[in-house]
């Protein structure tokens, strides 16, 4: 059960993620397609656009992961004390934390990967067909 928790929330994180970057890129079309007509190339405007993101979610993921740890230690130990005799301590390994580091960044990557192509795919002619 276990792992097919983590899986979901992998997944769950994936999905997030592209909905976050495909905004991005989405509401900013017309600005990648102009910045493409001045002559940056595919690599260039997506650095501005993927490099940001890239930033922000590596920041949340290295301050999420113990932060959620400080958080859910003391709910489940409560949790456990009321629910149960005996109860067990909440014990996470170093190692854990590492993995889930790993698996947010890995997961991270394959959006990226997905949104530059999508930015390669604009094309130069949406700047010139919305000038107003």
């Amino acid at each position: 059960m276990a792992y097919l928790l983590c899986g979901m929330a992998v997944i769950m994180f994936i999905v997030l993620i592209y909905l976050l970057t495909k905004t991005i890129i989405e509401k900013n079309a017309q600005s990648i397609s102009m910045t493409k007509i001045l002559g940056y190339t595919n690599h260039e405007v997506s650095s501005i656009y993927i490099v940001s993101t890239s930033i922000i979610v590596s920041l949340f993921i290295l301050i999420t992961v113990p932060l959620d740890y400080a958080i859910l230690k003391p709910i489940f130990e409560a949790m456990m004390k009321k629910e149960m005799a005996g109860w067990m301590p909440l014990n996470v390994s170093a190692l854990t934390f590492l993995k889930t580091i790993i698996i947010g960044f890995i997961s991270y990557f394959i959006v990226m990967l997905i949104e530059y192509r999508k930015i390669k795919k604009i094309p130069m002619q949406d700047a010139l067909k919305n000038i107003e």
